[in-house]
């Protein structure tokens, strides 16, 4: 059963999380997978660049797989360039409630790749 503190608590959470993120959402190509919660790990912290290339689309994959049972829960890609010209992220396979993820990286012609990737499990 769940107390009204802990409710609170994950309601302030939950505010806190919309705060921080959403200016990121609304000027660049950020996305969150899943969900977030109060208790959460960070099981993968990564960097995405990729240079641009002439008259070219920049993709990369990244995957991520562990050893453990330990289900994904969320994860959260934020765009490093401040237009929104960049690239843009798609979960491809696994992500929330699996216990691996992999995502496409894809750059607007022209265009490099200059992305960080959180995946976060439930502790």
């Amino acid at each position: 059963m769940i107390d009204l503190q802990t409710i609170i608590r994950l309601s302030l959470v939950v505010v806190a999380l919309v705060v921080v993120v959403s200016p990121l959402l609304v000027h660049s190509k950020s996305v969150v997978f899943g969900q977030q919660s109060p208790n959460a790990r960070l099981l993968y912290a990564t960097h995405v660049a990729e240079p641009s290339k002439f008259f070219r689309i920049t993709e990369r994959r990244v995957t991520f797989k562990q050893d453990k049972n330990i289900k994904i829960i969320g994860a959260i890609v934020i765009e490093n360039n401040n237009s929104t010209i960049g690239g843009e992220a798609s979960l491809i396979e696994g992500g929330p409630t699996y216990t691996f993820a992999t995502i496409k990286f894809k750059s607007k012609r022209n265009h490099g790749l200059n992305f960080n990737l959180y995946i976060y499990d439930s502790a």
